[in-house]
């Protein structure tokens, strides 16, 4: 018996439409997307015309290739996360996520000592 039909968000071709008007805001072909994946330029072709999907884990490969928020593919409502929707600083904040805890601690304690001498005087 076949399963129900799916309650389907965003079909292939949005997802497809939505990845290539990234890369190409990268200004990137379809060949050095594929290179840096580790794929075939015909795989990201067939994708970005919504033939093929791509799964969760393309989805993130493919967020973290290309600089964005895996939303911004998925094309859920942009949320700026407490960033003002700076994505610089949402990228900064991927990289220092994935820190050893013992290098983010020095890091966040650096920040921290710059950040109070930012902030005028309470004079």
């Amino acid at each position: 018996m076949p399963s129900p039909p799916k309650n389907v968000l965003l079909s292939k071709e949005q997802i497809g439409g939505r990845i290539r008007a990234l890369r190409e805001r990268r200004g990137w072909s379809q060949g050095k997307l594929a290179a840096v994946l580790g794929s075939h330029p015909q795989n990201v072709s067939q994708i970005e015309r919504g033939v093929r999907g791509v799964s969760l884990q393309q989805v993130a490969r493919l967020a973290r290739v290309l600089e964005v928020t895996t939303d911004e593919i998925l094309g859920a409502r942009e949320h700026d996360s407490g960033t003002g929707g700076d994505r610089r600083l949402l990228r900064r904040l991927r990289r220092i996520q994935e820190l050893s805890p013992a290098r983010r601690s020095a890091l966040l304690k650096m920040l921290d000592g710059a950040l109070a001498m930012a902030e005028p005087s309470n004079q």
